[in-house]
């Protein structure tokens, strides 16, 4: 397919393809902002916000009837994405399929990738939940497409219907909010939505160590010190 996804103006003509990469973007990591810049598609920086935040700020852009997209794709701010992992899960949304994500490890250089092997066990976010790819599995695998029960926010993309139909959401409340992609992950099981990820979808993922917070203070949280808002380009 080619990469060219941007779209103009005005509303979205039946049978067009026009993705919306919406970043989740509460820090400012120099290397993942970068990549963000350099693709080839249309963006939405959802700055200064935190996950309980979202909610509101991810409806309000799917139900905007001024913004003309088809495809809503979400990212968080820690990973480094590429043109070709981009393509490679919009060009499995081109398809049809109704629940594509990219992936990327646990952590920069951890053993196992956030797409699993079968469904979620459980309503919670706990360890347990989940059964992990190993990275060398997923690169190798046979297929383009790999099945999972989990899809990560590095590149998970639904049409715009399926986000009305299971809206972005998050575990705790307005102090402390968690796990948006668990969150959205378990709700399209119990509905039997089919969950794919694009085999050439990865990317990198600048976390340090899985389940604990980076000490790089250039990865500072930026929520409350700058103003939240929604930054399109």
């Amino acid at each position: 397919m080619g990469s060219d996804h941007r779209g103009g103006a005005g509303t979205v003509s039946a049978g067009e393809f026009d993705p919306l990469l919406c970043i989740m973007h509460p820090r400012e990591i120099r290397d993942a902002v970068a990549a963000f810049r350099a693709l080839d598609v249309r963006r939405a920086w959802m700055q200064g916000y935190t996950e309980w935040q979202l909610v509101d700020v991810v409806r309000s852009l799917v139900d905007d009837p001024a913004l003309p997209f088809t495809h809503l794709v979400m990212v968080a701010d820690d990973v480094v994405v590429r043109q070709p992992a981009l393509d490679a899960v919009l060009g499995l949304a081109r398809e049809g399929r109704p629940v594509v994500t990219g992936w990327c490890r646990l952590d920069s250089t951890h053993p196992l990738v956030n797409i699993t092997d079968g469904a979620l066990v459980g309503d919670e976010p706990t360890p347990g939940a989940y059964r992990f790819r190993k990275f060398s599995d997923v690169v190798a695998h046979p297929s383009p497409v790999i099945e999972t029960g989990f899809v990560g926010f590095a590149l998970t993309c639904m049409p715009r219907d399926l986000w009305r139909r299971f809206p972005f959401g998050a575990f705790g409340g307005p102090s402390s909010s968690w796990a948006s992609d668990f969150h959205l992950s378990h709700r399209l099981r119990d509905a039997g939505v089919p969950m794919v990820a694009a085999r050439d979808g990865g990317c990198e993922h600048l976390k340090e160590r899985w389940l604990e917070l980076d000490r790089d203070p250039r990865k500072r949280l930026l929520v409350g010190e700058r103003p939240a808002q929604v930054i399109r380009d």
